[in-house]
């Protein structure tokens, strides 16, 4: 056996001590500040250079890009390029102006926005510019009015114009919206008022020689049907027919039943006035039916304000507009004139918003004429008009949002 203890101290290797092989790393000194200066500021350089580049080119984009008239995410005419004046230069309205203008026209705009309202519902925020995102994904238009003096004066205003025409048959039908009717799709504890209140207040102040047409039961009953659009504020055409059943009973209409109509789909890709509010990030496409009479009239519409006539109250070109609700005779006007070969010696003058377009399809199966006049674009004295024709029925129809929001109907006294 080999001996080790003659072996010298320096000859053995004390266990786990070994010589490490290759270069030792050096301890990294710390920096200095002049260093971490230079690095900031070869931060900002850069950033800075990026950065007018970036903004260099985007002003070249928004130079070349030429301006829009519309938004179709928005449903909005878009501010224009303002005329320089010296006066308006001076006074700092004409920056004012150009400052809307840049807002409204520069590149990528529309898309920034769908992002945005991307980006806030993904955040979990349920209302979008007066619009709720319900559980269904529907788009809903918030109803948080309180009745008030103005609704008071406008109140005045119906009981007056039936006070100047006392033989003139007045009948009042404001229209519930979906924020009411489909309640239960609202998000938990959405800030909303209650329209079934707003309506008690009117019909409590209305003239008792006014009807007032109570359509919220009827609605509400069957609110599990495809009442109001998905996308839009408007109701659709089963839900304008369900009230026109209603609006029958109490002013002597015939009331029919849906059998009496061949359902059309006019359009299958419908995004409304509510998709545009939340800039096109949600809500799915509508179907636009259309009730057709099995049993045909003849009838003639009257655009005065375009002096021209049609022999339908459907306008198929309005299907190719952003707007397809206009295929609801074309929209809203001043006036129109309705001769159909529907009741006899029946007329009827109908005040009203665009939740009436899509009921006067059964309405004209009861009047011989139907003069339609929108408050908001008449300028006339209505009540002479009431004179002029021998007016002796009339229906004010609106939904109650717009009931609550719309100052013309002043123009009743």
């Amino acid at each position: 056996m080999k001996d080790n203890r003659h072996l010298n101290s320096s000859q053995t290797k004390p266990r786990g001590q070994a010589k490490p092989k290759g270069r030792t790393k050096k301890p990294r000194k710390p920096e200095t500040k002049a260093q971490r200066t230079r690095g900031l500021s070869r931060f900002y350089r850069y950033g800075t250079i990026i950065f007018i580049l970036f903004f260099t080119f985007f002003m070249i984009v928004n130079i070349l890009t030429k301006p829009k008239m519309e938004s179709e995410v928005e449903n909005r005419t878009l501010e224009q390029k303002p005329e320089l004046r010296a006066s308006e230069f001076f006074s700092g309205d004409y920056s004012k102006k150009y400052n809307k203008y840049i807002s409204d026209q520069f590149a990528g705009r529309q898309g920034f926005i769908k992002f945005k309202t991307n980006f806030e519902i993904l955040m979990g925020k349920k209302e979008i510019n007066g619009v709720f995102i319900s559980k269904r994904g529907n788009l809903i238009e918030k109803f948080d009015k309180v009745p008030g003096e103005n609704t008071d004066l406008k109140i005045a205003a119906i009981n007056s114009f039936k006070k100047k025409n006392p033989d003139m048959k007045l009948s009042v039908l404001l229209a519930p919206t979906a924020c009411e009717i489909n309640s239960d799709l609202l998000p938990k504890n959405a800030p909303v008022t209650s329209e079934s209140k707003y309506f008690d207040y009117v019909k409590n102040r209305l003239s008792k020689s006014i009807k007032l047409i109570n359509t919220f039961d009827v609605m509400k009953k069957n609110s599990s049907r495809y009442l109001y659009y998905r996308t839009d504020h408007h109701w659709t055409s089963l839900g304008a027919y369900i009230a026109y059943r209603e609006l029958a009973k109490y002013t002597d209409l015939n009331r029919g039943s849906e059998s009496d109509y061949k359902q059309m789909i006019a359009s299958n890709d419908f995004k409304g006035s509510l998709h545009s509010k939340v800039a096109g990030a949600r809500g799915k496409k509508d179907d636009i039916v259309i009730y057709v009479p099995e049993k045909n009239i003849d009838l003639i519409v009257r655009y005065e304000d375009k002096k021209k006539k049609v022999a339908s109250l459907y306008d198929s070109k309005s299907l190719d507009k952003k707007d397809q609700y206009e295929v609801f005779t074309q929209g809203n006007h001043p006036i129109l004139k309705i001769k159909s070969t529907g009741a006899k010696n029946r007329r009827l003058l109908l005040i009203k918003d665009s939740y009436a377009n899509s009921m006067l399809p059964f309405l004209v199966q009861n009047y011989s004429e139907i003069i339609v006049v929108d408050l908001r674009y008449y300028s006339k004295d209505i009540n002479k008009l009431v004179k002029d024709e021998d007016i002796n029925e009339a229906l004010i129809l609106y939904n109650i949002n717009t009931f609550d929001e719309d100052s013309s109907i002043l123009d009743l006294q």
